[in-house]
């Protein structure tokens, strides 16, 4: 970031102390710092690995102890350690996590001994409205096979959310745009033969409307190349939306992805797919004001087969600083990526810009027709693991990457 837009400071006067730091793989750095940590103290700290950070040797002691189930969520320390940092106020801290008195039994660490079992993490109960539960009530899907395209309408149109409708033919033809309004998977009821859905619909073959998760679960859908196989509403998306694609198979589409401004998706997720002969992938570039939104939170692509993409299989876009929204997440591994990016005007096959999570490894380009295949953040740790690139561009890596100021 530019020096007018870093908003931090370094801690002083801060204390550190009485934590028990459990990692049940080898973790020789418990503290991970980018400035000096002169301003911090660290007192009375115990880790099972050894801190090989070169910072706090002495308030950071290695020793060997045990964690036990207590719960499906949560382990207790098997021992307790009674060595207390009490200074700073920290003796005024007179009960653990569970309401336990430390008077007495005082130890480093969340929790004091004896160790207790079956206990909520969490007494729900104390905490929100009364009005508001996050608690889902168990729902067994039901699966409605359907066997023609009218059926599969009515079928999407009457399914509760959750439900799973179960293509029983190998091919079936659509006029008409399927609207994805809750909760739904759509799956072939042979897997090893995947049903087809042929779409000759005007604007897209899905439109994904607020609240939706689409799950197309090995399924082919081929379309006539003017439609988009999946899109949002132009306008008011007021709620998130997800998709899901497993195991399946996209043709002949303009865009695989195509969302309005505005529109924001929780989760997109594609594995172990096929996606040929599409003018573009997905295209989740719509937040243009560089403001710092974007249009979708976890991105995820894995294992799937890019072929014949004539323009980017990718374009994920977030401008602007705001720390406020630092996220998108990229993760981008396994797939196979060939004959694409031919018409990208650009010369750039993926398109991650502002993007500040990205994993990018174990991927093969082959005869991609661009100069870059993406440019990857190096303040924010980005770079290409393990991936075999030919006749394809590179993979550029900008240290610092230049966006525009939101004031």
């Amino acid at each position: 970031m530019p020096k007018s837009e870093i908003r931090s400071a370094r801690p002083e006067r801060t204390i550190f102390a009485n934590n028990l730091i459990y990692n049940s793989e080898t973790a020789q750095t418990p503290i991970y710092y980018y400035d000096k940590v002169d301003g911090v103290s660290f007192k009375n700290n115990v880790s099972n690995n050894e801190n090989k950070t070169g910072v706090a040797t002495s308030g950071l002691a290695t020793k060997s102890f045990s964690m036990n189930e207590s719960s499906q969520y949560l382990m207790l320390p098997s021992s307790r350690d009674t060595d207390v940092y009490n200074g700073f106020d920290f003796d005024k801290i007179t009960t653990d996590l569970f309401g336990n008195s430390r008077e007495s039994n005082n130890a480093i660490g969340a929790t004091i001994n004896p160790e207790q079992t079956g206990i909520a993490l969490i007494d729900k109960s104390k905490y929100g409205t009364t009005w508001f539960s996050a608690e889902k009530p168990v729902y067994e899907p039901t699966i409605i096979k359907v066997a023609t395209a009218d059926e599969l309408t009515r079928a999407i149109q009457n399914v509760a959310s959750g439900d799973i409708i179960e293509l029983t033919q190998a091919s079936y033809s659509l006029a008409q745009t399927v609207i994805i309004n809750k909760e739904v998977v759509i799956t072939s009821a042979d897997k090893s033969n995947k049903s087809v859905l042929n779409f000759t619909a005007n604007g897209s073959a899905f439109s994904l409307k607020p609240k939706s998760f689409l799950h197309l679960e090995s399924v082919v859908i081929r379309g006539n190349s003017t439609q988009h196989a999946f899109a949002t509403l132009d306008k008011n998306m007021s709620k998130a939306y997800d998709l899901s694609i497993n195991n399946s198979e996209i043709y002949n589409f303009n865009n695989v992805l195509d969302v309005s401004k505005g529109s924001f998706a929780d989760i997109i997720s594609v594995t172990g797919s096929v996606i040929k002969n599409n003018k573009n992938g997905f295209v989740l570039n719509k937040e243009t004001d560089n403001k710092g939104t974007y249009n979708a939170e976890f991105v995820t692509i894995k294992n799937t087969v890019f072929d014949n993409i004539s323009g980017a299989i990718l374009d994920y876009h977030r401008g602007g600083y705001d720390e406020s929204t630092i996220g998108g997440s990229l993760v981008f591994e396994g797939n196979t990526v060939t004959n694409s990016g031919k018409e990208q005007k650009d010369s750039v096959l993926m398109k991650n810009r502002g993007i500040v999570n990205v994993s990018f490894k174990n991927n093969a380009f082959t005869n991609n027709p661009v100069k870059l295949i993406a440019i990857l953040w190096g303040e924010k740790g980005q770079k290409p693991e393990n991936s075999k690139i030919t006749n394809s561009g590179e993979v550029k890596i900008v240290q610092n990457l230049k966006l525009d100021l939101i004031y």
